[in-house]
């Protein structure tokens, strides 16, 4: 399974045009990296956390992803039950590329994560 999960992570981070992609449990422990090695990936993690458990506040439901714009580079996280990813990219990257693609990725994941969900029970 770890052979094809880094074929997998390639083809997408090639086929997205994307500078890495970073697959996280909940706790901000890396599963797998593809490209750049994102720095502060726990860190990351706690504020994306966050941002998620306050969004229930909002009378619009929880927050599936965000995307967060900064001087060079587009950071999106995308939450999965018992993971999350993060995507980083230039900022005149193809954004609405990768965003079209995320519920694909999550539905391509999704035994990964039901295995992780099973573990942390």
């Amino acid at each position: 399974m770890a052979a094809s999960l880094n074929s997998y992570f390639e083809n997408c981070g090639r086929s997205l045009e994307v500078t890495s992609l970073s697959l996280c449990d909940n706790n901000g422990v890396e599963i797998i990296n593809w490209g750049e090695k994102i720095q502060e990936i726990q860190l990351l993690s706690a504020m994306f956390q966050s941002t998620l458990e306050n969004s229930v506040k909002l009378p619009i439901g929880r927050a599936k992803h965000i995307t967060l714009f900064y001087s060079q580079k587009v950071l999106i996280q995308k939450s999965m039950d018992s993971m999350f990813l993060a995507i980083v990219m230039p900022r005149d990257g193809p954004i609405g590329k990768v965003l079209t693609q995320l519920d694909k990725i999550e539905r391509d994941l999704s035994p990964l994560a039901q295995i992780i969900a099973s573990r942390e029970s």
